[in-house]
């Protein structure tokens, strides 16, 4: 069992890794590529809040429950946040811009949330 657990972790990191360099790609395309370097600190703050987390529910989580989540949310949560009606040439003019823009990055941090709290669940039990 304790031999899984470097290879869960390398997997779930490496998906996670790429999920993040996709987001950067995509959204270098979808908005400006100002926003595509957001993604980094949005999987930042989906690890950070993962780690705060865990350090206040103590109680048991199965592991599966956030890996299943993680690998079930990846892609409805990014077609969910493309469909916000967030324009950035219109961010200056009207204020709710910044509220879709907020949504959308909450939205886009979920699976990083999910992908870090499997990895603080793997190496608990490592």
């Amino acid at each position: 069992m304790k031999a899984r657990i470097p290879a869960g972790m390398f997997l779930v990191s490496a998906a996670s890794l790429m999920y993040e360099i996709s987001l950067a790609r995509l959204l270098a395309i979808e908005l400006w590529h100002h926003y595509a370097f957001l993604i980094i600190s949005c999987a930042l703050l989906g690890y950070g809040a993962a780690g705060a987390f865990r350090l206040t529910w103590t109680g048991r989580i199965p592991l599966f429950l956030p890996v299943l989540s993680f690998s079930l949310l990846l892609i409805p949560l990014f077609l969910l946040s493309s469909q916000l009606p967030f324009d950035p040439a219109l961010m200056s003019l009207d204020p709710w811009h910044g509220g879709w823009l907020l949504l959308s990055f909450l939205l886009l941090a979920v699976p990083f949330f999910l992908a870090g709290l499997t990895l603080n669940l793997l190496l608990e039990q490592y």
